[in-house]
């Protein structure tokens, strides 16, 4: 049982550390993308940027994008978390009303604790979700630097 929790909490903390580090890529290609913004559309002598509506809407996109990971992966700790917390309630408090309520919820009988979990069914599409749409934005952060050129 001791060797059970022990790959539990490796799992889960695996799921967390590598949905901060995606969020915090996203954050990071965002937060240049912004700040160098000018460096893809240099401005002429008259102070206009120069940007076609087609790289416009490419960053757009990969902004809206990176935007959307870092929410899906906020969404991801969300769930990780409750997982924990629901197994916790179980396990220190078993005859409240909280447990209960998990109880019938996930169809538990009386004195079973599920072990936390980072691999549940809502936890994984959000991963998932996540990872494309983080994609996403790289492909088309790169398309609208590769359009300037």
């Amino acid at each position: 049982m001791a060797d059970d929790i022990s790959w539990t909490t490796r799992s889960i903390d695996a799921a967390t550390d590598l949905t901060k580090q995606l969020i915090t890529l996203a954050t990071g290609v965002l937060t240049l993308t912004l700040a160098f913004y000018s460096a893809f559309f240099p401005k002429p002598a008259d102070g206009q940027l120069i940007a076609s509506v087609t790289e416009k809407r490419l960053l757009g996109g990969a902004w809206f994008l990176l935007i959307l990971s870092i929410l899906l992966g906020i969404l991801v700790l969300g769930s990780i978390t409750g997982s924990q917390t629901e197994s916790a309630v179980l396990a220190d408090d078993p005859n409240s009303a909280t447990a209960a309520r998990i109880r019938a919820k996930r169809g538990l009988a009386t004195g079973v604790v599920p072990m936390p979990s980072a691999s549940s069914t809502g936890t994984k599409l959000l991963g998932i979700g996540q990872w494309v749409v983080f994609v996403g934005g790289l492909v088309l952060v790169v398309a609208a630097a590769l359009s300037v050129l």
